[in-house]
């Protein structure tokens, strides 16, 4: 838990923060402004963190001028703005000292990039290095940064929009090349790197397996990952292929349902999968019949 105080850049104090989420994608600072404000007087202007179409990615912060009215704010946790429910809580200072920093809107810092790049890369600049996941390029370009002109960068992705992100990269870096395939495709696509040098082949110095949903994936309610954001249920991580999670949801058997939520579901609990496969199945049948057109009996 943060304890709610805000610095400048600087080091200096500016006041009372506090950390807000579940924001719809509307939102905007001047009324976040307006709705706080009657919490008591706010430093600067509320910062939303934002997409790369400037919508709110759901949460944000505001920095109030005296402690009373953080914990005033603090009391509305749960409090209805938008549609939404919010979670308030004390802002947390950075590891820094400083308060949080905003980047701007779309963009993504890669994560221990200077350690991968000195555990990966630097040790073989003239091989060939792997990035199994590649997003939005963040990992792959430091990588590619560190490789000598005789290193070589492959990455992997589903994702028809990092795939596109990846060959507008590759056009103008003759070291990188962009896989539209999973990575555990990767031996199948690279065979000529399948070899270690000992045994012939040209072999990988090293792969980077950096798993999970990007960024951008979360920031386009579209795909569906992010259960806050109105859209349409997908989940694919690749959408020019396959059901989305809606098309499956609407006809799949019940047993496939629970099947599915057993196996993929992060539950071992039989039990636990066929209650959600039943309500799922109950869902969609009540949808299906038509409304009562005398819900309070025959006329």
């Amino acid at each position: 838990m943060g304890d709610g105080l805000a610095h400048s850049a600087s080091g200096a104090f500016e006041g009372f923060e506090i950390f807000i989420k579940y924001l719809p994608h509307s939102t905007t600072e001047p009324q976040l402004s307006a709705f706080f404000g009657e919490a008591g007087t706010i430093v600067g202007a509320p910062r939303l963190l934002k997409d790369g179409k400037g919508a709110c990615k759901g949460c944000g912060w505001i920095t109030f001028e005296k402690r009373e009215a953080l914990d005033e704010a603090l009391t509305w946790n749960g409090c209805a703005f938008g549609g939404r429910h919010l979670q308030i809580s004390k802002g947390k200072a950075a590891h820094t000292g400083f308060r949080p920093s905003l980047q701007a809107a779309g963009t993504h810092t890669p994560a221990m990039l200077p350690e991968i790049v000195a555990r990966l890369v630097q040790p073989s600049p003239d091989g060939v290095v792997v990035d199994a996941t590649y997003g939005r390029g963040g990992h792959t370009r430091g990588m590619i940064a560190a490789l000598s002109a005789r290193g070589v960068c492959h990455a992997f992705d589903m994702d028809a929009e990092a795939v596109t992100d990846g060959k507008a990269l590759a056009a103008e870096e003759r070291r990188f090349t962009i896989h539209h395939a999973p990575f555990s495709r990767m031996a199948a696509t690279l065979p000529h790197l399948a070899e270690t040098p000992s045994g012939g082949g040209g072999g990988v110095a090293a792969i980077l397996f950096d798993l999970g949903i990007s960024s951008p994936q979360f920031d386009e309610a579209h795909r569906g990952f992010r259960p806050e954001a109105d859209g349409p249920l997908d989940l694919r991580f690749d959408q020019s292929r396959g059901q989305t999670a809606h098309e499956f949801l609407s006809t799949a058997p019940r047993a496939e349902i629970t099947r599915v939520l057993r196996s993929f579901g992060e539950t071992s609990d039989g039990a636990a999968a066929q209650r959600v496969a039943d309500a799922i199945v109950l869902a969609r049948a009540c949808a299906a019949e038509p409304p009562d057109p005398h819900p309070h009996g025959p006329l």
